[in-house]
């Protein structure tokens, strides 16, 4: 494992974080943790990413937002996944995937899968075709880029 400058592990009350090994976190990289953040092997993350197992209710205009409560959820990065910088992990992402620069991962993220955006979003899938997930199958055109879909629907090749 490889923890460069400024790397940063909090771990709170019985939380728990297992890190896989050959994994590597670059410059500034913060992982928050009360419940658990599992980490396969040899997986990169680049500089200043953000990995929570939790996230603000800010639920009502009662009170201030940090007494609105927290809800937690524990974290599972499959191996040989790569972050790239200045993203927010606080869903689980499946083995060999992607996530691109600057993307927020809210919600779980299949195995064989390049994600991004905030929130992020499958663009791409490159595992087995019998393990392709139905979110990203090319008849579910939401979950697929809007170029690749259009070219499809007019018979160009884009």
């Amino acid at each position: 494992m490889d923890f460069r400058r400024g790397f940063v592990c909090e771990i709170h009350g019985n939380g728990r974080v297992e890190i896989g090994a050959g994994s590597i976190f670059t410059a500034h990289a913060l992982l928050q943790c009360s419940t658990s953040i599992e980490i396969g092997e040899r997986c990169v993350f680049g500089q200043s990413v953000l990995i929570v197992d939790g996230y603000h209710r800010y639920g009502g205009s009662e009170g201030h937002w940090l007494d609105q409560g927290y809800d937690y959820r524990p974290i599972t990065i499959g191996r040989w996944v790569g972050v790239s910088d200045k993203c927010t992990i606080q869903a689980s992402v499946g083995e060999q995937s992607m996530i691109a620069s600057h993307s927020v991962v809210n919600r779980p993220i299949p195995p064989f899968s390049l994600a991004s955006g905030s929130p992020a979003r499958v663009v791409r899938y490159f595992g087995p075709d019998d393990q392709r997930p139905m979110a990203v199958r090319p008849e579910g055109r939401s979950a697929r880029p809007d170029t690749v879909a259009a070219a499809e629907e007019d018979g160009t090749s884009r």
